[in-house]
This record gives structure tokens, C-alpha cells and sequence, in this order.
């Protein structure tokens, strides 16, 4: 059994789009893996992922569970149950894990909670793509909005400029 501070949960952002949009940071933490967790096979970087790395996919989460609330507890908690088993995981998500993914935020909380480390390498997230077809800097007026937390708001805080 490891030591609960010996356990590594490193969470890598997949980009945008085909795998090489991966950052080398990433790259090397997806070939050192002895396992890759991906919260969705639906990415188009999976297909160039490192050849002969066995993957687990939480697809199966999406698909068995009716309240979408409820999906990035379970995705979380299977990563966390995944780490303790291992004595380490790496975690792939879409895009970049500080880029709306709930259950990023999810498992850094718990490992920080157990004295676990917790590394994250950025990916490039979908703002940078659709601001270059746009051709313009949209910021300072962006506004990312997560769907589901704003759902349960009757007055959501956007700006309407």
C-alpha cells in the first residue's frame, strides 16, 4: 500500500483538438503513464495518444447516470479510487483542466484533503482557436459560463454589453 503523501495525481489538458496541439508537457506525462484516465473518448486527440498505453475511459459515467449533476462527482471520485489503488494516476481532460472542468476542481480538493499531490499541466484551452477564426482579441468582454451551474441561477451574472 503507498503512503498517502508518495500519491501523484497528475491532470493533463488535451487541447483543442488533434493530439499535436499537446503541449510537451504534456506529451511526456501521457508516455510515462502506466494507465491515461480520460473523463471522454469523445476528443479528438485520443486517436494520437502514445501507442501502448492502456486507457480508461469514464464515458461509461455519462452514459449510466440521468442527472448530469451528478457526473463529475462520480468522475472524480472513480479518479480518486483510481490513485489510491495505483499509488498515482495521470487524468486527461479536453481542452485545459482550469477551463470549465468541474471535476479538475473536484479531485484537487480531495487530494488536498488526503496530503496527496496534485500536478497540472495546461493544455490550450478552446478560447484561443475560436478567437483566432474570430481574427480578434475578444477580450476584456469575455465571459465563460458553466451550463449547469447557470442553469440554477434565476438571475445570472453575465454582462449584456
Amino acid at each position: 500500500m503507498t503512503q498517502h503523501s508518495d500519491i501523484l495525481i497528475t491532470i493533463v489538458g488535451l487541447g483543442p483538438g488533434e493530439a499535436g496541439m499537446l503541449t510537451r508537457d504534456a506529451w511526456e506525462a501521457l508516455t510515462g503513464a502506466s494507465v491515461i484516465y480520460l473523463r471522454t473518448q469523445r476528443h479528438p486527440a485520443v486517436a494520437g495518444l502514445p501507442a501502448g498505453v492502456p486507457i480508461q475511459i469514464c464515458d461509461d459515467i455519462y452514459e449510466d447516470t440521468a442527472d448530469l449533476s451528478a457526473v463529475y462527482p462520480l468522475i472524480a471520485a472513480r479518479i480518486i479510487a483510481a490513485a489510491q489503488t495505483a499509488g498515482g494516476v495521470v487524468y486527461a481532460v479536453p481542452g485545459d483542466p482550469h477551463t470549465a472542468e468541474a471535476s479538475v476542481e473536484m479531485i484537487r480538493l480531495e487530494a488536498g484533503k488526503r496530503g496527496w499531490g496534485v500536478r497540472v499541466l495546461p493544455g490550450v484551452s478552446f478560447v484561443q482557436p475560436v478567437m483566432a477564426l474570430l481574427e480578434r482579441d475578444v477580450l476584456p468582454n469575455l465571459q465563460l459560463c458553466d451550463a449547469l451551474a447557470f442553469l440554477d441561477l434565476h438571475h445570472p451574472p453575465v454582462s449584456p454589453d
